[in-house]
C-alpha cells in the first residue's frame, strides 16, 4: 500500500496518490475536505510528500475558504429519502423555467426592460450571462438560492442589456433596484454546489 501522513491544520491526514500517465503531480481540495494528490506513475512516493508538504499553506488556506462557503446540495432537495438525484434535479429544472422567468419578467416591466430571449439551463461556471443580442442565459441553479440572492442574479443581467460592462454606470443600475446589492454579491460568493 502506497501512501503517507501530512499534518495540516493539526490533523494528521493520510494521503494514498492517485497514479497517472501526466507529468506534473496536482492536489484538489474536496467539498468534504478530502485531499487528493494526483501523481505520475513511477514517481517516487517520497517526492509526492515533499511536494505535498511543500504546499501545506495552500491546502490549508483553500480548507479555511471551503469552511466559510454556503454548500448548496441537490439531496437537501429531496421529496423522500428513495428519491434519486437525477429525479431532484429533473424537478428543480422544471420549477427554475418557471420561476426564473416570471421573476425575470417582474423585474424587467419594472425597470423598463425585457430581453429579446430568456434560456434557462446547466451552467458549470456561470449564474447568468447576457449577450449583445439582447439574450439573457440564467443557470437553472439559481432557482436553489435564497430568492435576494436569486433577484440580484436577474438585475445583474438585465441591467447588462443597458449596460454590457461592469463600469461605474452599470453598478449604479443594479443600485437603483437594489439598494443592498453588494450584501446580495457577498453571499452569492460564498456558495458553492455540490451535487
Amino acid at each position: 500500500m502506497e501512501f503517507f501522513d501530512v499534518k495540516i491544520r493539526k490533523t494528521v491526514y493520510r494521503i494514498k496518490p492517485i497514479r497517472r500517465k501526466r507529468k506534473s503531480m496536482q492536489i484538489e481540495i474536496e467539498p468534504d475536505g478530502k485531499i487528493k494528490v494526483v501523481a505520475p506513475i513511477g514517481m517516487p512516493i517520497c517526492l509526492v510528500k515533499s511536494f505535498v508538504e511543500s504546499k501545506v499553506g495552500w491546502v490549508e488556506k483553500t480548507m479555511n475558504k471551503l469552511d466559510q462557503m454556503d454548500w448548496i446540495r441537490l439531496d437537501d432537495f429531496k421529496n423522500s429519502p428513495c428519491e434519486s438525484l437525477e429525479s431532484v434535479e429533473d424537478r428543480m429544472k422544471a420549477k427554475a423555467e418557471s420561476v426564473l422567468k416570471e421573476r425575470l419578467c417582474l423585474y424587467g416591466k419594472s425597470m423598463g426592460i425585457q430581453p429579446n430571449k430568456v434560456i434557462v439551463k446547466s451552467q458549470k461556471k456561470r449564474w447568468g450571462s447576457c449577450s449583445s443580442s439582447g439574450i439573457i442565459r440564467l443557470n437553472w441553479k439559481c432557482v436553489l438560492l435564497k430568492p435576494e440572492v436569486m433577484d440580484y442574479i436577474i438585475v445583474h443581467e438585465l441591467c447588462h442589456l443597458r449596460e454590457m460592462n461592469h463600469s461605474k454606470l452599470f453598478w449604479k443600475e443594479v443600485e437603483k433596484i437594489l439598494p443592498d446589492y453588494k450584501d446580495r454579491q457577498d453571499q452569492l460568493k460564498k456558495i458553492k454546489f455540490e451535487c
